[in-house]
């Protein structure tokens, strides 16, 4: 069983030296990039593992591997249960028996949880979430920790997630089957990254199908129910409205069905509602009326993080890998497959 003394006397450097470059700290220290490199390549031709993660898997050792799930807190924090759920069913699953910490941070404060990302002593990491601030601070540390990151473009490290420019198409175009020539967007304020794409590819995709989105029924508001009850109220104020919606996510939607309700404003026989479906399904498929939706596959996202983390932990899988699941349309009351 390699120790830190090992790997050192390997590499032909001294253990603090190893110690550093595990810790993330050899930039700030002056340590080469030749000398790191060495270093882990050692610790991974030895089998050295910081956490001893790999160690554990595969001996009786009574120690757990841990995996952290960062989570940024905002309203998000309502699709992570899904999330869970399905990361501890894959867990099941695959017969992976480790713990699961969730470590939450707030968006654009990642830098905040480095000594947790670099010294918390889990044998991996998944971080879910992360601003493009977060995304480029990830990426300017040296993170020895097998690490994956949900729904994320990365040049260093491995992801699963969702074609973000494919899924805005695929609602323009269930938009386009209907014949729709003009349409509202009901959108988040915040300039989340994955939401984000996903509503300029759908813009750009209506723009080349000849559906128009006019400012004037272009709404934004908190990603939320309430907000959702916000533009759904200055929608119902309009003298003329489009009979199509396009929301960038359910609990929006959520929120305008609350605000239709109460203005008398049918749906769909008024206003028909598309939407992207984050949190748990179950809230849209019972919603009065059933909201149809683009369902994000978070359970085979967090299914494969989880599969692919465990190969990662016992050094099966060494490569930077970049994984997409795809989506569909789930038709339901507010945008039926067919106009009656």
């Amino acid at each position: 069983m390699a120790t830190i003394k090992d790997v050192a006397r390997e590499a032909g450097v001294s253990a603090t030296t190893v110690s550093i470059i595990i810790n993330g700290k050899a930039k700030e220290r002056a340590i080469s990039e030749a000398t790191q490199k060495k270093v882990y390549e050692t610790m991974r031709k030895m089998g050295y593992s910081p956490s001893a993660s790999a160690r554990r898997l595969r001996s009786s050792e009574p120690d757990l591997s841990v995996i952290a799930f960062f989570w940024p807190l905002d309203f998000r924090t309502s699709i992570l249960s899904d999330f869970l759920n399905s990361m501890q069913k894959e867990l099941e699953k695959i017969h992976f028996d480790c713990g699961l910490m969730i470590q939450t941070y707030k968006a654009n404060e990642l830098e905040k949880v480095d000594n947790v990302l670099l010294k918390g002593g889990y044998n991996g990491i998944i971080v879910g979430g992360c601003s493009e601030k977060d995304l480029m601070h990830l990426e300017s540390l040296n993170i020895h920790t097998p690490l994956i990151l949900i729904n994320r473009e990365s040049r260093l490290y491995t992801t699963v997630g969702t074609d973000n420019d494919a899924i805005g198409r695929l609602a323009a175009e269930a938009f386009a089957s209907r014949n729709c020539r003009e349409l509202a967007v009901f959108s988040s304020a915040s300039t989340f990254v994955a939401t984000g794409k996903r509503k300029e590819a759908f813009l750009a995709s209506c723009s080349r199908m000849g559906i128009a989105a006019p400012e004037k029924f272009r709404f934004s508001c908190q990603s939320s129910i309430e907000g959702g009850v916000e533009i759904g109220e200055r929608f119902c104020s309009l003298t003329q409205k489009p009979h199509f919606v396009f929301c960038d996510s359910d609990a929006i939607a959520l929120g305008a069905l609350y605000a239709f309700y109460r203005h008398k404003v049918r749906v769909p026989e008024d206003v028909e509602i598309l939407t992207i479906g984050l949190m748990n399904p179950m809230l849209t498929r019972y919603a009065v009326p059933s909201l149809s939706t683009l369902r994000m596959p978070n359970k085979q996202i967090a299914g494969a993080a989880i599969d692919l983390m465990q190969k990662m932990i016992l050094g099966e899988e060494t490569s930077v890998r970049h994984i997409l699941k795809e989506t569909e349309v789930t038709y339901r009351e507010s945008f039926p497959a067919e106009r009656k």
